[in-house]
């Protein structure tokens, strides 16, 4: 990472403001063959919409289209905006595009062990990129799109942004980009 790049990232987290709880983690794995297919594809490129059980049996919903994954989260999540959302370059939620490898999601919870964020990683052809999605009662998004091969610590670059996320009341027009 280049030192404007690093520079920019401390000034981001010495301004961010922390909940005034610890936030906790908990993860789930996923495997594509646990979930239920909820939609056909509409045009023949896509592969189907599918409905798995995430942390507390939150539904997670995914589908596959133009060689790039959708996900998002919670009741109704196949309308969420995070189901409008994905990473540019072509990407894969499953390590090697195989769905036999589970996904791996954690979920940021709040002092109720309620999920208020997850953080998905995404494959790409340059490595992986960590995804944050805010998690609200009739909608999830992105916040915030952490490339993970130029970020050392991407990995608590994506949980401080996940708390900081609790300040939001509504979905951002666009996720924030690291670096």
């Amino acid at each position: 990472m280049s030192g404007i790049a690093r520079a920019a990232l401390a000034a981001l987290l010495m301004g961010m403001v922390l909940p005034a709880h610890a936030a906790d983690s908990a993860y789930t794995r996923i495997l594509l063959g646990d979930c239920a297919v909820i939609a056909q594809p509409i045009e023949a490129e896509d592969g189907p919409t599918w409905q798995c059980a995430g942390y507390g049996g939150l539904p997670v919903v995914m589908v596959e289209g133009d060689l790039r994954w959708f996900v998002a989260y919670g009741i109704g999540a196949e309308n969420h905006r995070a189901m409008s959302q994905t990473l540019g370059p072509f990407n894969d939620a499953f390590r090697n595009n195989d769905t036999a490898n589970p996904m791996v999601i954690e979920w940021r919870l709040d002092d109720q062990r309620r999920p208020y964020a997850a953080i998905q990683r995404f494959y790409t052809e340059g490595g992986s990129h960590l995804v944050v999605t805010r998690l609200f009662p009739a909608d999830s998004c992105r916040v915030a799109e952490i490339d993970a091969a130029q970020i050392p610590d991407a990995n608590v670059l994506a949980r401080q942004f996940a708390d900081q996320s609790l300040q939001f009341t509504a979905c951002p027009p666009a996720p924030q980009q690291f670096p």
